[in-house]
C-alpha cells in the first residue's frame, strides 16, 4: 500500500521558540489559525512523495541525511507567498547537493518522481498558512518589521509518513 512520506529538517530549539514566540506575540487578537506551531518548525527537504516500502524507504532516506551530517542555514526575511508567509531558507551548495540527493536516491530505488517543488527547490519555514488575505498582508507588514534569528545549525531531521509515525534523527 502506498504511503505518503515527509523528510524534514527541524529547526534548533533556540531559533524555533524565538520564532515562535514573535508569531504568537504579534497574532495575539489577530485571529490567523496557528496551526503550523502544532509541529516543530522545519524544512521540507523535498516535497512529500508516496512509496509502497515506508520502512526500507525511511532507513534509507536516514542513512543519506546522517551521511550528509549537519548543516547550517540562513533564515531570510518574511515573505508572503500565495497566501502564506514564508520565512525563506536561503540555498546554498550544501542545502542544494541535500536536497538532490534525496531526489535522486527516491527516484532510483523507490520510482519517487521528481515534483515540480522539487524541480525549483524553495526551502522556507512555514510561518502562517491560512486565513483571510488582508489579515495575513497584515501579518506579514509586522513581522519585517521583527528581528528574526538569521542562521542555524540543523541537527535533526524527522522523517514520517501518513500511516506511521514520525522519527526524529540526529544527523
Amino acid at each position: 500500500m502506498s504511503e505518503l512520506m515527509w523528510a524534514c529538517a527541524i529547526l534548533p530549539e533556540k531559533e524555533e521558540t524565538a520564532i515562535k514566540s514573535i508569531c504568537k506575540r504579534l497574532n495575539k487578537g489577530g485571529g490567523l489559525p496557528e496551526t503550523v506551531f502544532r509541529f516543530p518548525l522545519h524544512i521540507s527537504l523535498k516535497k512529500s512523495w508516496y512509496c509502497d516500502r515506508f520502512e526500507a524507504a525511511q532507513t534509507d532516506v536516514a542513512d543519506y541525511l546522517k551521511h550528509c551530517g549537519s548543516f547550517d542555514i540562513e533564515i531570510r526575511n518574511p515573505i508572503m507567498h500565495k497566501n502564506m508567509i514564508w520565512l525563506p531558507v536561503g540555498v546554498t551548495g550544501e542545502l542544494q547537493e541535500i536536497h538532490k540527493g534525496l531526489d535522486l536516491l527516491l527516484e532510483r530505488k523507490y520510482g519517487v518522481p521528481r515534483a515540480t517543488f522539487d524541480a525549483s527547490f524553495q526551502p522556507h519555514i512555514s510561518l502562517f498558512t491560512k486565513g483571510d488575505h488582508g489579515d495575513m498582508a497584515a501579518m506579514h507588514e509586522l513581522l519585517v518589521k521583527e528581528t528574526m534569528p538569521q542562521t542555524a545549525r540543523i541537527w535533526n531531521i524527522v522523517i514520517g509518513g501518513a500511516v506511521h509515525r514520525d522519527t526524529y534523527y540526529m544527523i
